[in-house]
């Protein structure tokens, strides 16, 4: 009769679990331990919110499962109090050191049955931080023999939210020592061993989540995608010479991902290489100055790949980003001059751009723009063969200092074959 109640119960739920938590689940390795759990485990998970113990149920909709619940919650009202007994919640009575949980709990896994406790005991208001672990839990399954299911969860809960979720591979304690009855010492060794883990799954939930952003294809996406096609046309169709130095034309459609670095002679510049590289998603690092009171504008610009980026200051968010964009196979375009030059000249180079090649292990490709004296000149560029990073290599600052002049070398040699004139042009 209990496990009818519990199935009605979660049956009942299946429409606010869709609407409020639409949950989206990863496993670690779904053939070790998928939706259904097999035999006696203890499900270990961080604790967000008092529904977590909810949205486990749909996580694991095959089994029931039984979860430790601390007798303050049985307070906060009587349909809540009504719900947690239908469940076969067990009550933790932590104030009056009742240790009645733990025959009850044993009793539970004796009988292969799936319990689920938040070893952390409490909740907190830091979403973030996964606190100490009690180690109640590793007695229960070193003495039952249970594995346990590590599971993390973002608690990103809310109708305009989702919450993400991941489980990870079984546990198994009896591989780290051989008793039943541990020693402190070995109690914390184990409990590090799975809040480790805990934290394991956290950094690689958010690694999913990002995949998933990256995946999606968004109306921005299908901007971002309508204007290089287009920009790549009307760039031709305004004139275009491309010349080459020691490279050849294939390496417009190279696969790779890699960093342009250009000269900046004016708001042109950005279409006009991604005009060239039409074939590709890519990225522009632009001032934040100019997204900034500007709403319409700054969408537009975050839709055809721009990253705002603080000039003034080291700003890690676009760091971050376009350390993203080139992890996920993209072309990044700066302008390390850092900013528009008037003039026909090269201004020296700041070496965030080569800072970044050799953190992202990508190489770079040096081009170079002539600087349009009337609306009526074509567009002109140079592009000259890779400045190759040691994927192999830690760069020290000297080294990328270094890395910076030799680029700046590259530019000005690109400078002079449009000076000279001796380049073959490719139209």
């Amino acid at each position: 009769m209990s496990n009818l109640l519990y199935f009605l119960t979660t049956f009942s739920a299946v429409i606010p679990e869709l609407i409020y938590f639409k949950r989206r689940t990863y496993f670690e390795n779904k053939k070790n331990q998928g939706r259904h759990i097999k035999g006696r485990a203890i499900i270990v998970s961080n604790h967000i919110s008092i529904i977590d113990y909810m949205m486990l149920m749909f996580v694991f909709f095959t089994r029931k499962i039984r979860c430790l619940v601390a007798s303050v919650v049985y307070k906060k009202n009587k349909i809540l109090n009504l719900l947690l007994k239908m469940c076969g919640a067990i009550k933790v009575e932590r104030e009056n050191y009742n240790l009645s949980f733990i025959q009850k709990s044993i009793d539970v896994l004796n009988k292969n049955k799936v319990l689920l406790i938040f070893p952390e005991g409490k909740l907190d208001n830091d979403k973030t931080k996964i606190r100490q672990f009690t180690t109640s839990y590793l007695l229960l399954a070193l003495k039952t023999k249970s594995p346990i299911i590590p599971v993390y969860n973002d608690g990103n809960y809310g109708f305009k939210r989702r919450v993400h979720c991941m489980v990870g591979e079984k546990i198994y304690l009896e591989k780290y020592i051989d008793t039943d009855n541990p020693s402190k010492e070995q109690l914390e060794y184990l409990n590090k061993i799975v809040m480790s883990k805990i934290k394991e799954l956290k950094n690689k939930t958010l690694i999913n989540i990002e995949e998933d952003k990256e995946n999606r294809y968004t109306f921005k996406k299908f901007l971002w995608d309508f204007g290089r096609f287009n920009i790549g046309w009307i760039v031709r169709a305004k004139g275009l010479k491309i010349h080459y130095k020691d490279v050849d034309k294939s390496i417009l459609k190279c696969k790779k991902p890699f960093i342009i670095c250009a000269n900046h002679t004016g708001f042109s510049d950005p279409p006009l290489i991604m005009g060239v590289f039409y074939r590709r998603r890519m990225n522009i690092l632009a001032a934040d100055i100019i997204f900034k009171n500007h709403k319409i504008r700054s969408y537009f610009l975050e839709a055809a790949g721009c990253i705002p980026i603080n000039r003034e200051s080291l700003d890690y968010n676009a760091i971050k980003k376009s350390l993203n964009a080139l992890n996920h196979n993209r072309i990044l375009t700066i302008f390390p001059e850092g900013k528009i030059e008037t003039e026909d000249k090269l201004n020296a180079l700041k070496g965030g751009a080569v800072l970044l090649a050799t953190l992202a292990k990508v190489d770079i490709l040096p081009i170079f723009i002539k600087k349009k004296t009337s609306k009526k000149d074509k567009f002109e560029i140079v592009i000259g063969p890779f400045v190759e990073i040691d994927k192999n290599k830690v760069y020290s600052l000297k080294e990328v200092n270094e890395l910076t002049f030799l680029l700046f070398n590259q530019l000005e040699v690109l400078r002079k074959v449009i000076d000279d004139g001796k380049e073959r042009d490719i139209k």
